[in-house]
């Protein structure tokens, strides 16, 4: 019932930034593909906590490619509990989004960093940087994708998120209380 929910949202809100119909089908394709590799990640885990690597490698794989240096990714053991790693996956399918359409994979060269480490205090750090895309003149006026972002870090994973828009790219930052150890 709640993935119901879930896709009619997305259904609704992908409609409201776009511009005809084939823009409001990838949008809402992408986006319903996110949450299914989710799942299949959680099905693997058991529907337990699942390593911060595992939801960053099978999130951002459609859009880095295997083997490409499009995507530098790497952190520590840290996990997340099942019921986080939805909004995580949600946060960063949108934000490799925009990175594909507006940022640093949408041009040749272009790379994501993104980085992980969870603190003395057990609460998750990801970093997200862009660079070697175009260079962003201007704040853009947010979108149902960042707005989401801001939502799903606030009220799902009850984190802060910190976005800035740089003239090498976009760096976004993730504070996440609470991530249980990954199992080795």
């Amino acid at each position: 019932k709640n993935t119901l929910a879930t896709v009619v949202a997305l259904a609704e809100r992908s409609s409201e930034d776009a511009v005809d119909v084939a823009d409001f089908r990838a949008r809402f394709i992408g986006r319903v593909r996110a949450i299914a590799r989710t799942h299949e990640g959680l099905a693997r885990s058991k529907w337990e906590s699942m390593p911060v690597r595992d939801v960053v490698n099978m999130t951002l794989a459609p859009f880095a490619g295997a083997g490409s240096d499009k995507l530098l990714a790497g952190g520590d053991a840290a996990a997340l509990s099942a019921a986080k790693v939805a909004p995580l996956t949600m946060v960063l399918h949108e934000l490799a989004t925009n990175a594909a359409k507006y940022g640093a994979w949408s041009r040749n060269g272009g790379r994501v960093a993104v980085r992980w480490t969870r603190g003395d205090d057990q609460r998750l750090r990801l970093t997200w940087r862009e660079s070697g895309g175009p260079a962003i003149a201007a704040v853009p006026a947010p979108g149902y994708g960042l707005r989401l972002i801001e939502g799903l870090v606030d009220h799902q994973l009850g984190g802060r998120v910190a976005l800035e828009f740089r003239a090498e790219g976009l760096a976004c930052d993730l504070d996440i209380p609470a991530p249980p150890k990954a199992e080795r």
